[in-house]
C-alpha cells in the first residue's frame, strides 16, 4: 500500500492505450512515478506525448489499461465511477489553460460551485470561498464576472476554485498557456507561494521551459516514458543531457 507519511502520488506499471479499428495506439508505456508529498512537479513534453492523459489518470478522470493510481492511501484506478467523482471532490484541485469558469456567475459562485457538492451551510461555503479569493488577491473582485476580469485574474479565480476544497493535490494543465508574459509570471509565483506556504503537492503540465524551471523537479515525457531533466537548460534542449529514467 502507498504510505500518505511520504509519497502523494504513486504510479505503478502504468500503461495507456487506445484502439482505433484493428490498430492499437500505445500513449504511455510501463510508466513509474512517486512525487512526495508537498512536492512541485513539472512534467513536458511535445504534444501529443501523453501529458495530459498522465495528469488525467492522477485526477482520476480516465483510467489505465494496465497498472495502479495510487494517490495517497487510494488506489483510485481501483475506484468506480461513483467513488471516482465523490473522491475528486475533496482531494483534486484542477487548473485549466482556458480557465473554464461559467460566465453568467461571479468570481465568488465559480470558486463556489465545487462546495456545493459537499455537506456544509451556507455560512461555511462564504468562509472558505472567501479566504481562497483572499488568498489569490481577489477578495475585491468577488462580484465580478469573468467578462468584467482580465486572463491573468480569471486564472487566480481558476486557482481559487481548485484550492477551495483543500485538496491534497493540484493538477495544472498549461495554466499559463493563455496569459501574456507578465499575468503568466504572477500565476507561476502564486502557485510556488502555494506549494510553499501551504505545502500542496503540485503537478504542472507545461511545454514552457521556462514555466518548467519555477518547479523542484522536471520530468520529460518521451515516447510513453518519464525522464528527468537536470536544468532549464536541459529541459530547453540546450546542454547535457537528461541525468537518469525512472523506469523501474
Amino acid at each position: 500500500m502507498a504510505s500518505s507519511n511520504s509519497w502523494c502520488v504513486q504510479l505503478r506499471g502504468i500503461h495507456k492505450y487506445f484502439l482505433r479499428g484493428s490498430e492499437r495506439l500505445d500513449v504511455l508505456n510501463g510508466l513509474n512515478l512517486e512525487v512526495p508529498e508537498g512536492e512541485f512537479l513539472a512534467l513536458m513534453g511535445p504534444s501529443g506525448s501523453g501529458k495530459t492523459t498522465l495528469l488525467n489518470l492522477i485526477a482520476g478522470l480516465d483510467k489505465p489499461s494496465e497498472g495502479e493510481v495510487w494517490v495517497r492511501d487510494k488506489c483510485i484506478s481501483a475506484m468506480s465511477e461513483s467513488q471516482l467523482a465523490r473522491w475528486r471532490t475533496r482531494n483534486i484541485g484542477f487548473v485549466f489553460q482556458f480557465y473554464h469558469l461559467l460566465p453568467v456567475l461571479t468570481a465568488y459562485e465559480n470558486v463556489e460551485l465545487p462546495l456545493l457538492l459537499l455537506p456544509l451551510s451556507a455560512a461555511q461555503r462564504r468562509q472558505q470561498v472567501e479566504m481562497v479569493l483572499e488568498l489569490v488577491g481577489l477578495k475585491d473582485r468577488m462580484h465580478h464576472r469573468p467578462g468584467q476580469l482580465s486572463g491573468g485574474q480569471q486564472q487566480r479565480v481558476g486557482i481559487a476554485r481548485a484550492l477551495v476544497t483543500d485538496p491534497a493535490l493540484i493538477l495544472a494543465d498549461e495554466p499559463t498557456g493563455d496569459l501574456d508574459a507578465r499575468s503568466a509570471e504572477e500565476i507561476l509565483d502564486l502557485l510556488v507561494e502555494l506549494q510553499r506556504s501551504l505545502r500542496k503537492t503540485i503537478i504542472l503540465v507545461t511545454h514552457d521551459p521556462r514555466a518548467a524551471a519555477r518547479a523542484e523537479r522536471i520530468l520529460h515525457l518521451d515516447k510513453g516514458r518519464l525522464v528527468e531533466q537536470i536544468s532549464w537548460e536541459a529541459a530547453s534542449g540546450v546542454g547535457r543531457s537528461p541525468r537518469r529514467s525512472t523506469e523501474g
